[in-house]
């Protein structure tokens, strides 16, 4: 089964989540995080260096660097797709929508 999530930031943390919604609530957090915002693991998160580059420039580095850091810090998730969404805003900001299923073998 494929599931979809969209970048934005997180509204509510389900303390003590299990299963798939373990799984995507992980996902959607590295999503809204900012490589050196997490104290103790400075590298956990997406890229900065992102901010205010050019658009068509910064698309396929984003993927790559999106697509890495959930296969490291989400190893139980496989990245099937990555698409850039304009923010609703219409600020500029791109907003990566992911899709891809729980590994086979996953035990949730």
């Amino acid at each position: 089964m494929d599931y979809e999530i969209l970048g934005k930031p997180l509204t509510e943390i389900e303390i003590g989540a299990t299963g798939v919604r373990a799984i995507m609530q992980n996902v959607k957090t590295i999503l809204g995080t900012w490589r050196g915002e997490v104290f103790l693991n400075r590298t956990f998160g997406i890229n900065p260096e992102i901010i205010d580059a050019p658009i068509n420039s910064v698309a396929a580095s984003m993927i790559a660097d999106v697509t890495l850091e959930i296969e490291k810090q989400e190893p139980r998730f496989k990245v099937t797709a990555i698409t850039l969404e304009p923010s609703e805003a219409g600020d500029g900001r791109l907003i990566p929508k992911v899709v891809g299923h729980i590994r086979e073998g996953v035990l949730l």
